[in-house]
C-alpha cells in the first residue's frame, strides 16, 4: 500500500502474494501434529505421576496454540485473497462505470449540440479584443 498526498493504492498482487504467503506458513505449522506421539514416563512414583500429568498437559496447550495458529494463519490468508478479488473487481467496476459515465457525458453533449448548432462563440477578451470601440 501507498500514499501519495489524499490518495491511497492498493496492488492487488501483492495482497494476494501475501494471502498465499500466510497460507504457506499455515501449512509449514502441521509439525506440532508429531506432539500427539508424546507419552513422558516419568514413573509410578508421586514426582513422577505428577511429572508425566504436567507434561501432558503443556503437550495439550501447545497442541491447542498451534491448531488456533494454524487457523488463524488460514482465515488470514483466505481473506487477504478475497480482499486482493475485491479490489480488482472494484477497480474493473469502477471502470466499467466511468466508461458508462463517460458515454452519457458524451451523449448529452451531443444532444447539446445538435439542439443549438449555432451557438455564438464568447468574445474575446479585452487584451486580445481589437476592433471593439
Amino acid at each position: 500500500m501507498s500514499t501519495q498526498g489524499s490518495q491511497t493504492s492498493l496492488d492487488a498482487s501483492e495482497v494476494r502474494k501475501a494471502g498465499n504467503a500466510i497460507g504457506d506458513i499455515a501449512d509449514d505449522v502441521n509439525g506440532f501434529s508429531e506432539l500427539n506421539d508424546v507419552h513422558p514416563k516419568a514413573g509410578d512414583f508421586a514426582v513422577g505421576s505428577w511429572l508425566n500429568q504436567l507434561i501432558a498437559a503443556r503437550r495439550d496447550t501447545l497442541h491447542q496454540h498451534c491448531n488456533d495458529l494454524q487457523r488463524t494463519l488460514r482465515e488470514v490468508s483466505e481473506q487477504l485473497k478475497n480482499i486482493a478479488t475485491e479490489i480488482e473487481r472494484t477497480d474493473r467496476n469502477n471502470g466499467e462505470q466511468l466508461d458508462k459515465l463517460n458515454a452519457e457525458l458524451q451523449n448529452s453533449v451531443n444532444q447539446l449540440r445538435s439542439q443549438a448548432p449555432t451557438l455564438p462563440m464568447a468574445p474575446k477578451g479585452p487584451d486580445t479584443q481589437t476592433d471593439l470601440v
